[in-house]
């Protein structure tokens, strides 16, 4: 786990003015071989996790969540928008290190 974990979580608590918890993340997402990766779509449930715990009434629906998400994963990895998919694992897929 790098550095690129670390500023995608900062550019996302930012973007939702939240305070993402990083441990639930780093504990629970580990491959067969024992490397961290997760998929696109459960880090951003994660990431909405987090958000409806801490934004009481927040409504954005999740087509929004995914835009706002994808668009930081893109802005911080130098990704092209085609390659942040659902099925994208963050790690082996897209790079982040």
């Amino acid at each position: 786990m790098g550095i690129d974990i670390l500023d995608l979580t900062f550019r996302l608590e930012r973007e939702f003015s939240v305070k993402l918890d990083r441990a639930p993340l780093m504990n629970h997402f580990y491959q067969d071989d024992g490397r961290w990766d997760i998929q696109v779509r459960d880090f951003i449930g994660w990431v909405r996790w987090n958000i409806e715990n801490q934004t009481p009434g927040f409504d954005d629906d999740d087509a929004e969540v995914y835009q706002r998400v994808q668009q930081q994963i893109i802005e911080c990895l130098v990704l092209d928008e085609a390659e942040v998919t659902p099925d994208a694992w963050l790690v082996r897929d897209l790079g982040l290190e």
